[in-house]
């Protein structure tokens, strides 16, 4: 998918760098707006929201993408501990209003 990437943007200011999103290597409070599609329901909610929030500035807004609700079914963890994640999700993206 990066190679896909690359081809398809060409702008001088972007670059593309494979980072696990639960420990990235990026510095703390650098991003304005971050965004994963696709993902949360395959990592630990509670790892990828923490580093999500620790790379985003204060003011940063998180945007979390899942075409298919019914893909984080199944996943055997216990419902009530992703009871409050949408909650959790909001207040990061809403901390700046």
């Amino acid at each position: 998918m990066l190679e896909v990437a690359k081809h398809h943007v060409t702008a001088t200011n972007v670059t593309f760098q494979l980072e696990d999103c639960q420990t990235t290597s990026l510095p703390n409070s650098t991003f304005d707006t971050a965004f994963i599609s696709l993902v949360i329901h395959f990592t630990e909610p509670d790892r990828t929201l923490s580093e999500m929030h620790r790379i985003l500035k204060p003011s940063g807004m998180l945007i979390i993408a899942n075409l298919d609700l019914k893909a984080l079914n199944g996943l055997n963890r216990p419902a009530q501990r992703h009871a409050d994640l949408v909650p959790r999700i909001y207040r990061l993206s809403s901390q700046a209003a």
